[in-house]
């Protein structure tokens, strides 16, 4: 009997340990006692309310937190209000003991109820209903900024627990209205029906309700995006090519709602004719040639790009008699591609190519002339052509890869902030721009057959024609 006494202190000795354990003291800053609040975190996308098929749902939302996001957690305790700041460092939440708040410890047994939402604000300290949380962030009528939208989509979730751990997931309190206009095009390659497109990027759209302009969020993929809390019908107008195009959407709020809209403008075949700086130039699996807008997320898609478009239409000097060997000389001139890469470093010519003469005029787009110049000379003594004209891959339906003239060298320098970036966004190779590098040009120099005209860096210069310099290819399309 003794000893059964004896087992039945020792188990509740047990559990008083851990009873007192779990709910001792904790100083301010030691975040690693069992009481201190502990959270568990993640958030709900928005529940797509799109209504009709003839609109195309869309994202551009985020669907969880990033680094250095800030949750509030409301708590009330000993008849004491918190309002608590937890960062998220990338992996867990934690809480911010940069700010003037004192760390929460869990001082009862009993069930607290915790309020989480977010963005976190000094200005809900004392707010202890959903209502009064909702008026701490109110629905901007100006969402432009990243701030004002975060903080119009007001995230919540309510947990009753005695544990100091708190899992929940956090749910949008307000409804997301979303639109993306977007350009829809076909390419001379594609089979008839085989439409891609392109987020719109405009300045001037214009958005309202019933009680006047709104400013909506841009997201980077050129998603609209507007937070409401009431129901409505947002409207929006904008011109492109000359035309106005306008709509509208009746809203109904739910909570956690979204209304995706995705507007497409179709524009027909993009064809050469369409091109413009900037463009992309792809070959198919045939080696036929075509261009796709700028805007066009390429990096995405499964199209080879050989080149970047740097010329639209016949440059100075140059016309379709002088492509008397390719399918130009009946299409005529559309414009001019740079290649993605350098060839090389070669020299100009050989020993034995030296005095060889091209056209000297340095205002004129006469590269693909002096190639064939060269050509007839004995392609092997130019290695700076022969680079080129060996350079792949080619359109069948363009002029070939080709040693520019110094006109045509000059009208990359000139659009040189476009083509870097364009070569970046298909992983090309960007010119090389600082004092110390050179590109080839195939213009000759007037006074000494020994040289030819260089450019980048210094500007232009003369090279003795043996001496190694950069090479990077173009084609007439």
């Amino acid at each position: 009997m003794i000893k059964d006494i004896l087992y039945i202190l020792v188990f509740v000795g047990l559990f008083a340990s851990c009873d007192s354990e779990q709910f001792s003291s904790a100083v301010k800053d030691d975040t690693t006692a069992d009481n201190v609040l502990k959270l568990n975190i993640s958030r709900a996308d928005f529940s797509d309310m799109t209504a009709d098929d003839s609109r195309v749902s869309n994202s551009g939302t985020s669907t969880s937190f990033t680094k250095d996001d800030v949750i509030g957690v409301l708590v009330t305790q000993d008849g004491k209000n918190y309002n608590l700041p937890y960062r998220y460092n990338g992996t867990n939440w934690e809480f911010d003991t940069s700010s003037e708040k004192e760390l929460f410890t869990k001082t009862t047994a009993d069930e607290l109820i915790f309020t989480l939402y977010y963005p976190y604000s000094a200005k809900a300290d004392n707010v202890t209903t959903l209502e009064e949380l909702k008026t701490v962030f109110p629905v901007k009528t100006d969402q432009s900024s990243e701030d004002d939208y975060i903080s119009s989509d007001l995230l919540y979730a309510e947990v009753t627990t005695a544990e100091s751990t708190v899992s929940a997931e956090m749910k949008h309190l307000r409804t997301l209205f979303a639109y993306k206009p977007k350009v829809k095009f076909q390419t001379t390659v594609a089979e008839e029906g085989g439409f891609e497109s392109y987020a719109l990027s405009l300045a001037d759209i214009s958005f309202s309700d019933e009680a006047g302009e709104i400013k909506c969020y841009k997201t980077t993929d050129g998603e609209y995006c507007y937070i409401v809390d009431k129901g409505k019908t947002i409207t929006w107008v904008y011109d492109y090519a000359g035309a106005v195009y306008e709509g509208k959407k009746e809203l109904v709020v739910t909570p956690g709602t979204k209304y995706a809209t995705t507007e497409f403008i179709n524009t027909g075949v993009y064809d050469e004719s369409k091109a413009k700086i900037g463009d992309f130039y792809c070959v198919n699996g045939d080696n036929k040639g075509y261009v796709l807008p700028l805007e066009f997320d390429i990096a995405s898609s499964t199209h080879t790009c050989i080149g970047i478009v740097f010329h639209v239409g016949a440059g100075s000097g140059d016309s379709k008699e002088n492509y008397a060997e390719t399918s130009l000389a009946s299409s005529g001139i559309r414009g001019y591609v740079v290649a993605l890469k350098d060839a090389g470093s070669f020299p100009w010519a050989t020993e034995e190519g030296k005095s060889t003469q091209t056209d000297s005029n340095e205002n004129s787009w006469n590269g693909y002339s002096n190639n064939q110049i060269v050509k007839g000379a004995g392609v092997g003594k130019f290695p700076a052509f022969e680079a080129c004209a060996e350079f792949t891959p080619a359109a069948l339906n363009s002029s070939g890869w080709y040693l520019p003239s110094i006109a045509q060298l000059g009208e990359i320098r000139n659009n040189i902030d476009i083509l870097q970036s364009m070569f970046t966004a298909v992983e090309g190779e960007c010119l090389k721009t600082d004092g110390s590098v050179w590109y080839w040009s195939s213009t000759q120099k007037d006074s000494d057959v020994g040289q030819a005209v260089i450019l980048f860096g210094e500007g232009y210069s003369m090279w003795s024609k043996i001496a190694g310099a950069y090479v990077r290819p173009v084609l007439t399309f």
